[in-house]
């Protein structure tokens, strides 16, 4: 392992084992999911054993659940070891986005943007939390960097399509937002044509990924009448404290998506870069939001990529859903490294004319 990387996880240990320790959880979440383990652990099946006739659980998908599972079933309900377990999670997922960066920047901002996303306080703080968020994170990364491997290979059927369709179903089944991953890959194959054999990879992805994923939607429907409980707040839901005020016009969802704008550009981008709780609206902070929206544009134009796609898609979706003017920080998690990914570009184009050669990687170092 490179030595910086490796000392790099150090400080992460260092830092997040103060936070160690086996308080109940902080997030709502969390108790769904160990009791999902539960379920699992005691022969039930998939269900919610909190509810008297205990139904088919059909929200949340299965993966998390299932890394819960060892746990609960050797320890009980033992918080310290999920936040253990996170922070495993968390520390393999510093460790990808170096791996990932690597292909796309220098060595040194390959590892700034690690550095940048391991001291992050929004990691720390999700990790603590005990939230999916983490898992995904960690599926998604492999899942890119697997892309660009398999993009690049002559052969449209190969070990590592294989292991690419596997870890992009590991982070749709950890987080439903993981169906921006399954367009994007897909997408890039049609847009981006110059890719060897890419009708045949298209076709293989989306074979190896839509099968599983269509089988759970009609296992939900059978169970619950429902393909995903999310479909219908995403189209319907305007307002995340009332859900009985539904989206009723274009003008509603354009506010709905007005909203979101504003939310992530003065406070939730902030917050991830920065780790400050910004409660009012701050200048200073959508400058922050205007420097990493530079990086992206940079990239999107010039060296587009398959993370410009996923970062979009994804994008997009957050933009549409009501509650992420509310808890948008915490759905930019998935994203993290990304984001100083951007945050590092856009900030090295506005500074290249004002700063001698080497000074931007002192500066960079500073602010790391």
């Amino acid at each position: 392992m490179n030595i910086r990387i490796l000392l790099l996880v150090l400080c992460m240990l260092l830092i997040y084992g103060f936070t160690m320790d086996n308080s109940p959880p902080l997030s709502e979440d969390i108790p769904v999911y160990i009791l999902l383990a539960k379920s699992l652990v005691d022969g039930t099946g998939y269900r919610d054993i909190s509810f008297k006739h205990m139904p088919a659980h059909t929200g949340y998908p299965f993966v998390f659940p299932i890394i819960l599972a060892p746990v609960v079933y050797f320890f009980g309900y033992n918080f310290l070891l999920i936040r253990i377990l996170q922070l495993t999670f968390a520390i393999f997922s510093v460790c990808l986005t170096y791996v990932l960066f690597k292909q796309y920047v220098n060595d040194f901002s390959a590892f700034l943007i690690s550095v940048l996303t391991g001291i992050s306080f929004k990691l720390l703080l999700f990790s603590y939390k005990m939230v999916s968020e983490i898992p995904y994170l960690f599926f998604s990364l492999i899942a890119l960097i697997y892309f660009e491997k398999y993009k690049q290979e002559d052969s449209w059927f190969s070990k590592t399509g294989i292991i690419l369709g596997i870890f992009i179903l590991l982070s749709y089944f950890t987080r439903t937002i993981g169906i921006t991953l399954i367009a994007c890959c897909l997408l890039y194959f049609v847009f981006e044509k110059r890719v060897e054999n890419w009708h045949k990879k298209f076709t293989v992805l989306a074979a190896l990924i839509l099968i599983p994923v269509i089988i759970w939607a009609l296992r939900n429907f059978y169970v619950g009448k429902n393909i995903s409980p999310y479909l219908c707040e995403f189209i319907s839901v305007n307002d995340w404290f009332d859900f009985d005020r539904k989206t009723t016009s274009i003008f509603d969802f354009g506010l709905r998506i007005a909203g979101n704008v504003y939310a992530y550009g003065f406070y939730a981008i902030p917050k991830i870069i920065t780790g400050v709780e910004f409660s009012n609206r701050n200048f200073i902070a959508f400058f922050i939001t205007i420097i990493v929206f530079t990086g992206f544009l940079i990239r999107l134009i010039k060296k587009r990529s398959i993370v410009e796609y996923y970062v979009t898609l994804y994008g997009l979706v957050l933009l549409m859903w009501a509650a992420s003017s509310v808890i948008g920080v915490r759905y930019l998690v998935p994203i993290i490294p990304l984001i100083f990914y951007y945050f590092i570009i856009g900030l090295e184009k506005i500074l290249e004319k004002v700063i001698i050669k080497y000074g931007k990687n002192i500066f960079f170092l500073l602010l790391a």
